[in-house]
């Protein structure tokens, strides 16, 4: 995955919403990926051993991981950049809000769980410290933060290879980095790359769960 080296910008951000609009129909066709089905049974299994419900999806495009959660009894609220893709989330009868994660719509401490599924690769490590100090605001203080990412190289910048249209701005991070960042605002309590390989032998899947800082 080489990325064209880019400094984040408004522009940038603007032309991911179009590059979502675009594909919206597409994406949701595509459904979930089996790759995170483990890692969505595990959180639900884990919410319920925990006897909590309150679960919040960011980034989730069109609702069908959402959708999953929903149906496995978990009273889940779902955001996403593209009111384009809430749309289509809506439509299958979710509760889904257009919001940037870095600036969400909701009172401190509103959710048991937070889930986010690649979504922060679009997130500039200068916004990182923002965006992981927003997502911690809406837990609750013993909550449980589920991130997975793509990762193992550091390279900030446009994807040149990109398949969307406008071409997308991504930030990978290797682990050691990925660690650093998060550590800041969350304890780290597990830091798993399950062997779930792109088509680019240098990157793989970061799975982690973290909690809130005291």
């Amino acid at each position: 995955m080489d990325l064209v080296p880019a400094e984040p910008s408004s522009e940038l951000e603007a032309s991911l919403l179009v590059t979502y609009a675009n594909v919206a129909a597409q994406r949701d066709e595509i459904g979930v990926h089996e790759g995170r089905l483990p890692q969505i049974e595990a959180l639900i299994d884990r919410m319920r051993e925990d006897k909590t419900n309150r679960l919040l999806e960011i980034g989730g495009g069109t609702g069908n991981t959402a959708a999953v959660f929903a149906a496995a009894g978990l009273n889940v609220v779902m955001t996403d950049l593209s009111p384009d893709q809430v749309s289509l989330a809506q439509q299958k009868g979710l509760t889904a809000r257009a919001a940037d994660l870095r600036s969400l719509p909701f009172d401190d401490g509103s959710f048991d769980s937070v889930w986010a599924e690649n979504c922060l690769l679009h997130i500039a490590n200068r916004d990182m410290p923002g965006a992981l100090q927003e997502i911690r605001r809406v837990l609750t203080t013993d909550g449980v933060f589920v991130l997975t990412l793509w990762g193992g190289v550091d390279s900030e910048g446009i994807y040149e290879d990109d398949f969307y249209s406008p071409r997308r701005f991504f930030s990978l991070r290797a682990d050691d980095t990925l660690r650093d960042l998060v550590q800041t605002v969350f304890t780290i309590e597990s830091f798993e790359c399950p062997s779930d390989k792109e088509e680019d032998e240098r990157l793989h899947l970061q799975v982690l769960y973290l909690r809130p800082r005291a």
